[in-house]
């Protein structure tokens, strides 16, 4: 995969992002070096699980025609610019897909983005090739993995319906970043300083300590805020209604 990419336009669909605040931020690590940075979103509300995992499924293979967003009619928008105004670039699925093309575990994603564009510009870019490990109703995990030693870095994401009153008002959605191989042997230790296959690997050099990295450089909260906060307006609700009528996910419209 190609070093460099070209950042498209910000977009502006006049949708607020959750603040910051919003979510709870915490960073694990263990003695091998190995960790994990936890974000807590607070609930998102109007949408379903059963929204979420539509969009994991699709957001991949996914264009939305805008029909009521003020200087985007009738413009097709690959579904990934839409879930973040700046930061997103590209996403693609490929390799083992569904019969209907798709996302399942077994898959592949090709993720490219900036990090914080707007504070950072292409400082922190992302830009790489993920198997898709899990992909169900209540969550989606992707990743990569190494021969013998299993998965070095997983993207985790969970989502359960919250329910008041006899109904769904919302959803809780919990984010995870697991990065470094299991164990705590000479090999596994070295793996983890030295040479960690991640998604950051773009982003941060080869020396420790990455979760100071990860903390001091770049607002993880800022990063992911966007993700959850956005299904609040456009994908998930709207796309999912047209899946039910049956309408192909390639050109859903909004």
């Amino acid at each position: 995969m190609a070093d460099t990419f070209q950042m498209p336009s910000e977009r502006d669909f006049g949708w607020t992002l959750k603040t910051i605040e919003s979510t709870d931020f915490q960073i694990h690590e263990r003695e091998n070096g190995q960790f994990c940075a936890v974000l807590g979103h607070s609930m998102v509300r109007g949408v379903t699980s059963e929204m979420i995992h539509w969009w994991f499924r699709n957001f991949g293979n996914l264009n939305v025609i805008l029909e009521d967003v003020p200087g985007y009619e009738g413009q097709s928008v690959p579904a990934y610019l839409l879930w973040h105004p700046s930061d997103h670039c590209s996403a693609r699925f490929s390799g083992k897909l569904a019969a209907d093309g798709t996302a399942q575990a077994g898959g592949k994603i090709a993720i490219q983005e900036a990090m914080q564009y707007k504070t950072f510009g292409l400082k922190y870019p992302v830009n790489t090739a993920l198997d898709i490990f899990y992909c169900a109703h209540d969550g989606w995990a992707m990743g990569k993995a190494l021969p013998i030693f299993g998965k070095a870095m997983c993207l985790r994401i969970s989502f359960k319906d919250v329910v008041e009153n006899g109904r769904i008002t919302g959803v809780h959605y919990h984010y995870e970043v697991v990065i470094g191989v299991n164990g705590n042997n000479v090999i596994a230790r070295a793996l983890i300083e030295k040479s960690p296959p991640n998604i950051l690997r773009s982003s941060f050099p080869p020396s420790r300590p990455y979760p100071e990295r990860i903390a001091n450089q770049i607002d993880y909260r800022a990063v992911r805020r966007a993700r959850a906060g956005n299904f609040r307006m456009c994908p998930p609700r709207s796309c999912c209604a047209d899946a039910r009528r049956k309408r192909t996910p390639e050109n859903i419209r909004r």
